[in-house]
């Protein structure tokens, strides 16, 4: 999924602002054929809470890994 939607998706749905992009490292991105990536900064004033939020948001959004689908991970 690109990170320009799924950054938007964070954005629109639950407020929560992070960068999508290349992040000054287009080399990098076209080695590893890469759409871009998101970084979510944080600082003083945001919160465990905040922090907690924002992971839980990035897990609805994402589709399940193989890991995560997997019987054997769940024991």
């Amino acid at each position: 999924m690109p990170a320009q939607i799924i950054a938007n998706t964070l954005s629109e749905r639950d407020g929560i602002c992070v960068r999508a992009g290349f992040h000054c490292a287009q080399p990098l991105h076209d080695h590893i054929h890469s759409l871009g990536t998101l970084r979510f900064s944080s600082w003083l004033m945001n919160t465990s809470e905040d922090i907690e939020k924002s992971i839980r948001a990035l897990k609805t959004v994402l589709p399940p890994t193989k890991a995560e689908d997997s019987t054997d991970c769940k024991r």
